[in-house]
């Protein structure tokens, strides 16, 4: 496709890409402009943690691991405090056990082999635990595992780790109530195989697709990245998620600060600039 208007305003492309050894597992934004991913190698069965200014991909923090090599994961973060899980057991894979990390520095803040996430709010973490009594339910402190008492006892005005980032997550798009990324989508299929399905970030002048495609082969599928100009009906910039793709769902992606994330072949991280994005 040829794409010569593009010269005059601007190239799409990465900005940056970070490869990684093994596979990104999960890819989590978080405060400050920080991206923090999971990244397991499937071979040894070892877990890693690092994190990435968004800007510019640059290391801030890497190779963070724990005793438990394998059965780890990330749970969610709020307010600069990530959270990873444990499981029950091996053969059990029930989430039981939290690890709780600064954010910004990767140093780890507390833990409890007892303790099962729920839920979180600002500070505020719902935990489950089990004892002589049975199962209960309360709430602790995000960033130091302390139990708090009635709710309100800690406010927003104890936060130290600013607010967590908006994020514009992809969805599917028979979710979406707009009719034109759909449309978009229609009129770029004639220069492109036709997508089985497709997860949507809706904005504008740029729609992002992840497509799940067909191949030559009936039995395989293709996931691809594709960023669309609206007021051209134009595909600007397109890249494979997944050469073979191995569920029948797309890939997630996201945008956020207006940059598109997303995760190339399971072992690169890229972002491309979308100038003037806004969501719709």
């Amino acid at each position: 496709m040829k794409l010569s208007w593009l010269a005059k305003r601007r190239k799409f492309g990465p900005s940056w890409e970070h490869r990684v050894n093994g596979v990104v597992w999960r890819l989590v934004p978080a405060p400050f402009h920080r991206l923090i991913c999971e990244e397991r190698d499937l071979e040894s069965k070892v877990t890693t943690f690092f994190c990435l200014d968004q800007f510019t991909g640059r290391s801030l923090w890497k190779d963070v691991s724990f005793d438990e090599k394998w059965w780890i994961g990330i749970e969610g973060i709020s307010e600069g405090v990530l959270f990873l899980h444990l499981f029950a057991t091996p053969d059990l894979p029930i989430h039981k056990g939290i690890i709780a990390l600064d954010a910004d520095l990767g140093r780890t803040l507390w833990m409890s082999k007892d303790l099962t996430f729920h839920s979180v709010q600002g500070r505020r973490l719902k935990v489950s635990g089990g004892n002589g009594g049975g199962e209960h339910t309360l709430e602790v402190d995000a960033r130091s595992g302390e139990p708090l008492p009635a709710a309100g006892a800690l406010d927003a005005s104890e936060s130290t780790a600013g607010p967590d980032p908006e994020v514009h997550y992809s969805k599917p798009l028979d979710q979406i109530a707009d009719p034109r990324p759909l449309s978009l989508l229609r009129k770029l299929e004639g220069r492109r195989r036709k997508a089985v399905s497709a997860e949507v970030v809706n904005g504008r002048p740029f729609v992002v697709y992840s497509c799940l495609e067909e191949t030559a082969d009936p039995q395989e599928r293709r996931n691809t990245l594709v960023v669309a100009d609206e007021e051209r009906n134009e595909e600007v910039y397109s890249d494979s998620i997944q050469s073979i793709a191995r569920t029948s769902v797309p890939e997630p992606v996201f945008v956020r600060d207006g940059s598109l994330y997303y995760i190339r072949e399971r072992r690169t991280i890229a972002s491309v600039p979308l100038p003037g994005w806004k969501a719709a």
